[in-house]
């Protein structure tokens, strides 16, 4: 799952490339989370949107007809399977009825299919521990075209997006009995989205009008007037919609002083995702220059443009933007949060930037009141900023290249050319998508209320203190960490607040409404009411500037299947959405459940101990609360992952070991934290599952590692190893399989096999 803490940019696979605004607007919201989300796109303004006209890129012929034939039957044949292993073990029950410990209930023998079932049984699990667990898994599921990678999350994040549809097309618009008007506006924006005969009867209008209202397009009929044009006025009415072109500005809580938000300043996201993508030496990187040229050039002409004026026109926005990303900070550094905060003065900031903006007249119009030159700011790149300068002064006298630059970050849409997939996904579902993007905490309340079970709860919870209480006990074997930061880590992991399910709010009708009061809906107008969404949220966020942060305030919304960590606010959270089958579920073994659920949360308070956690304290504030002795230790240590990391290989391609260093800590944390919090259940406690000739030693580390059976396009493997700040997923079951004695013990691995090598990396 990605790390999107300060100046990290997090990676989305279904989202639009120039990420929203309010990704650094929100700087609060940078946690770490436990995978690179799999969702819909959160429906940003594009061509797409329009409805009538979608741009789709062909996957190449590698998902063809005769391939989705041969999985259908597949499918069929794991159904005999399946059933033949049912019988099987009804046959085996009555054999061996003098076994009363195992479970024969019906649920439990699904589990042992459900388990199996992605296997390659024939595969050694001390060769390749991914292929053993989920050799078959790619047979036992139907992947859509339209996605670039799928994976388990992907399962039940879909399962989700099934309910929540089912919510949305029913005409109850009750809440714990009482009638909600947030409801009822969510259920009118999903009527909307759906309406293609109203948004195609509209046309291009809306679009128009709103590039218009930020200023023109040169290269179509939208009001753009050289004489009025001010960079000023035009970066704030985009920033207003969630748009941040040159640099981003948000409002971040002072990792200094974790009791109050603060303005902060840095780089922006590039169209393309990355810096290396501007260079055009690679084949597959001149694909992408011209994708990005030619759907340009084709949005113009539908706007109104001429095709090939328009296509030089983003040629331009390509080598302007291809400057800025010459003089980018590296993600690793980055990675740093001691080394990128900057704290100083608007005066001083002006002074790094030069002349080529007024920073106090800019946040005049952005933020709707004057700040004074003496309020503090925190500057991540200061670098960027101090280098963006000379080419601003360059190209400050070209108003028709930054005002179509200008646009082309609030339009481009460019995920699906980079991911290699074939189309997008059927209106229904890009519309549950949006509407859970606009309205998420009212279907997280219905959704909880219709599929959350409050037993669960308390379930995952005893959960979570048993794996707290084994990071915590665990501590005192780590022999690089001496007594006095040893005291602290423990004390910074006692204090760690864990959130889990969903917000109480979100069921009380009241504060739901007053929550959603801001947001109208323009009637028959469904891109015109997102564009108010998006400025709601924005607005939102802007109110926190110099208010307090709530430690309890949720950054996710409840029916999301992931999990995050905020340094800043020392917290964990679990929503509702992966609290389910295959990660949690009361009838499946104990031990896989650990392995799956446990190693979660695991891996989420592990970060608070990883190469960026580490350097904030107990209350969420950048301080060295470490001693020289284990801060050396510390980082030998983790070297030792990096290298390691380094060497391993998928789809051809190195894995960035620094870039997936905080990601790689928490995975092997989290799983040994799981493994002796799981070991701690008397064996007595544990029931048997019919059919599964495994210990739960084994089935422990299988619960984690089927958790990441995947599949990726060739092309969004190389954009994943090149962005992400995970490793690829089927890399991670491997990964803690070459540093965990305790899973070479329980399958038995001969030494020096590749699953229990001579030499492993252990930190935590």
């Amino acid at each position: 799952m990605k790390t999107r803490k300060k100046g990290v940019p997090k990676t989305k696979e279904e989202r639009p490339l120039n990420r929203s605004f309010n990704s650094q607007l929100a700087r609060d919201q940078g946690y770490s989370d436990l995978r690179n989300t799999d969702s819909d796109t959160d429906g940003e303004l594009s061509w797409e949107e329009d409805g009538e006209y979608s741009y789709t890129v062909k996957r190449k012929p590698d998902v063809l007809w005769s391939q989705r034939y041969n999985r259908l039957a597949c499918l069929l044949a794991i159904a005999v399977f399946v059933i033949a292993f049912l019988v099987g073990i009804v046959i085996y029950q009555h054999v061996t009825k003098d076994d009363t410990d195992i479970c024969t209930k019906p649920e439990c023998v699904h589990s042992s299919s459900y388990i199996t079932a992605q296997m390659n049984l024939s595969a050694d699990p001390c060769q390749d521990f991914y292929q053993f667990i989920c050799g078959n898994w790619e047979n036992t599921v139907t992947i859509p075209d339209s996605r670039p990678k799928y994976n388990i999350f992907s399962v039940v994040s879909d399962q989700n997006k099934v309910y929540i549809r089912k919510i949305l097309q029913s005409n109850s618009t009750v809440i714990k009995g009482q009638h909600s008007e947030t409801v009822q506006k969510m259920k009118t924006y999903y009527k909307m989205c759906l309406d293609t005969s109203k948004i195609n009867e509209l046309g291009s209008e809306p679009l128009t009008q709103f590039i218009k209202m930020i200023g023109g397009w040169t290269v179509t009929d939208t009001g753009f007037d050289e004489s009025k044009w001010k960079l000023e006025d035009v970066l704030a009415k985009i920033n207003i919609y969630n748009f941040a072109p040159l640099f981003d500005v948000g409002i971040t809580i002072d990792d200094k002083n974790s009791s109050q938000y603060v303005l902060s300043f840095t780089q922006p996201d590039l169209t393309l995702k990355t810096e290396e993508e501007y260079n055009t030496t690679y084949s597959s990187y001149k694909d992408l220059r011209n994708a990005m040229l030619d759907f340009g050039a084709t949005l113009g002409q539908y706007l109104g443009g001429d095709y090939n004026e328009t296509r030089q026109k983003m040629e331009d926005i390509y080598n302007f933007e291809k400057q800025l990303s010459e003089i980018f900070v590296p993600k690793e550094i980055l990675r740093q949060p001691d080394l990128i905060y900057h704290k100083m003065t608007l005066k001083e900031l002006q002074g790094i930037m030069g002349n080529w903006i007024d920073l106090s007249e800019y946040l005049q119009n952005f933020l709707g009141y004057k700040l004074s030159e003496d309020t503090d700011v925190i500057v991540y790149t200061p670098d960027y900023l101090t280098k963006l300068a000379p080419i601003m002064q360059k190209t400050l006298s070209n108003k028709q290249l930054l005002a179509n630059y200008m646009y082309s970050k609030a339009a481009l849409i460019l995920d699906k050319v980079e991911s290699g997939v074939k189309e997008l996904d059927p209106l229904t579902q890009r519309c549950v998508a949006k509407t859970n993007s606009v309205f998420g905490f009212a279907t997280g309340a219905m959704y909880v209320e219709q599929h959350f079970s409050e037993s669960s709860r308390s379930e995952v919870q005893d959960i979570l203190d048993r794996v707290l209480t084994a990071f915590y006990d665990n501590m005192p074997g780590v022999d690089w960490m001496d007594k006095e930061t040893r005291e602290k880590a423990q004390a910074k992991l006692k204090y760690i607040t864990p959130m889990i399910g969903y917000p109480d709010w979100i069921l009380n009708v009241t504060e739901l409404d007053k929550y959603y009061e801001n947001m109208t809906i323009s009637k028959d107008r469904f891109f015109d009411t997102h564009l108010i969404y998006k400025k709601v949220e924005v607005d939102r966020v802007l109110r926190k500037l110099n208010t307090v942060p709530d430690r309890s305030e949720w950054d996710m919304k409840p029916y999301t299947v992931n999990a995050y960590y905020t340094p800043q606010l020392n917290k964990i959270v679990f929503p509702a959405g992966i609290l389910q089958r295959p990660f949690y579920d009361p009838d499946f073994p104990l031990s896989y459940s650990f392995g799956s659920i446990g190693a979660v949360m695991g891996h989420e308070m592990t970060h608070g101990f990883d190469d960026q956690g580490r350097h904030f304290d107990k209350y969420g504030n950048l301080e060295n609360w470490w001693t020289n002795k284990s801060s050396q230790g510390f980082i030998q240590k983790s070297q030792c992952m990096i290298d390691q990391y380094s060497q391993f290989k998928y789809q051809g391609y190195n894995i960035k070991g620094e870039t997936t260093i905080g990601e790689n800590i928490a995975d092997n944390g989290g799983v040994k934290s799981g493994y002796t919090a799981f070991s701690t259940w008397k064996p007595e406690d544990i029931k048997k599952f019919p059919g599964l000739n495994l210990t739960p030693e084994q089935l422990y580390f299988i619960g984690f590692g089927q958790i990441w059976c995947s599949y990726y396009t060739p092309a969004h493997a190389r954009t994943s190893i090149l962005t992400d700040v995970h490793s690829p997923a089927p890399i991670r079951p491997n990964g803690i399989a070459v540093n965990s004695p305790a899973f070479s013990k329980a399958f038995n691995c001969p030494k020096g096999s590749p699953m229990n090598p001579d030499h492993r990396c252990e930190i935590w």
